[in-house]
């Protein structure tokens, strides 16, 4: 049995006497078919065409003789194709070169198409970046700003591949690229976007801020390569403090859903700021609950970046208040927790057990009793870094006053009494 597959006047394939005739072979197709000789045992003579071109579209004709008896069948290829590339942003820093990926494949199944027959054309906007036709690139459509810094792989344009190499990437080369590829009048395309790389940043000091006071917790989006200001008003911004939601920016817009309810209102970003890179958190009426570290977030695409910021909030707490009968002192509503001491009348200071206790506005209370066998003077001080509180006692002129008071007031009490005796005696 001898089988041919032929197009037009070309002779694509030849099975005869048991094997294939190469010799008779058209050299366009030459190791790009095959019959399956297990198949041809059951009836079936399928060409395989591999690396398809746009020049293998049209007619084939499929001729089988045997016994002097000739039969045939005509199958037609059209031409039908997508056009691939990346989904996601492509992630690019200034300088180093930059590859964006196109690739043409069969419309069934996800077989490669050769594009070397095809024209690709990259676009930018209205700039065209790179031209490819007629197998050459064509370097007089392209725009100046691209000149000697685009390519295509010829090689790889055999396997379907139409990515663009562009070389040392400038920040005015972000956007959106458009790689258009056409094959005899018919045009399809893919878009890739290409992102600048970016990092966050904020100053590393903590920011220190009164209790109850209006704060602004710093984070700057900046290119990656140098600290150029970056437009963040399309990125997503989270605020957070563990695994709490203080503040989130998405799709242009403040989204209150997910916020907790501790932070209602009293959360802001400021839409202009966004613009210039700037993600700064506003936060008003700042409580003992929300010192801490707080991390802001900023996601653009596949990229994601964080900074954490130290809010270190203070709070003055009372006057401390001494208890005389057991020498106890007190004082309420400091942050952070304060160090309390006693000390002697040489200012030396004494053994005592300090007790602090945060509250549930996160706020401390410090109190503690001397351990004091003798002495006329005391005092209780109340320690926050530079802010000191101290307040003396006199244990035993305090004594002495209220026995002088006390005494006062028997007399009194007993002249009262002597009196009524004497008055219901003379009754």
């Amino acid at each position: 049995m001898t089988v041919r597959w032929t197009k037009d006047e070309e002779k694509v394939h030849v099975y005869e006497k048991k094997k294939d005739d190469v010799t008779q072979q058209s050299g366009s197709y030459r190791s790009r078919t095959t019959l399956d000789k297990q198949a041809l045992k059951t009836g079936d003579a399928s060409l395989t065409l591999r690396e398809v071109k746009a020049s293998d579209m049209g007619t084939y004709k499929c001729t089988v003789e045997s016994g002097g008896k000739k039969k045939y069948v005509s199958v037609e290829v059209k031409e039908d194709f997508k056009v691939v590339g990346q989904s996601s942003p492509v992630l690019a820093a200034v300088g180093p070169d930059l590859s964006l990926s196109c690739s043409v494949k069969c419309v069934s199944g996800d077989t490669s198409m050769n594009a070397e027959d095809m024209k690709v054309m990259w676009t930018k906007d209205e700039e065209k970046v790179h031209v490819y036709e007629n197998k050459n690139d064509d370097i007089t459509q392209q725009s100046g700003s691209y000149k000697n810094r685009t390519s295509l792989d010829k090689q790889a344009l055999q396997r379907g591949d139409a990515s663009l190499t562009l070389r040392k990437v400038k920040a005015s080369d972000m956007g959106t690229y458009k790689c258009t590829v056409e094959i005899r009048g018919k045009k399809k395309h893919v878009s890739v976007e290409v992102k600048e790389k970016f990092k966050v940043v904020s100053p590393g000091s903590p920011v220190s801020i009164p209790l109850g006071y209006n704060v602004t917790l710093p984070c700057y989006v900046q290119r990656e390569d140098d600290e150029a200001s970056m437009n963040a008003e399309d990125m997503k911004v989270t605020w957070t403090k563990s695994d709490t939601k203080v503040h989130l920016y998405e799709n242009k817009k403040d989204d209150v859903t997910q916020q907790s309810g501790s932070y209602k209102n009293r959360t802001a970003l400021h839409k202009g700021a966004l613009q210039k890179g700037d993600t700064s958190l506003s936060l008003a009426q700042v409580k003992g609950a929300d010192n801490g570290k707080f991390k802001c977030t900023v996601k653009s695409g596949s990229q994601e970046r964080a900074v954490e910021v130290d809010l270190q909030v203070k709070a003055i707490g009372t006057h401390p208040e001494i208890t005389v009968a057991t020498l106890q002192c007190k004082s309420k509503g400091w942050l952070p927790a304060p160090e309390l001491e006693w000390l002697d009348s040489n200012k030396t200071v004494l053994t005592a057990t300090v007790t602090k206790k945060e509250r549930d506005d996160k706020l401390f209370d410090v109190e503690s009793s001397a351990d004091v066998k003798s002495g006329d003077v005391f005092y209780c001080r109340v320690k926050q870094n530079d802010t000191v509180k101290e307040e003396k006692i006199k244990p035993y002129e305090t004594c002495v006053s209220w026995i002088a008071v006390v005494g006062v007031l028997s007399a009194v009490l007993l002249v009262a009494v002597i009196v009524c005796v004497i008055k219901a005696k003379a009754r």
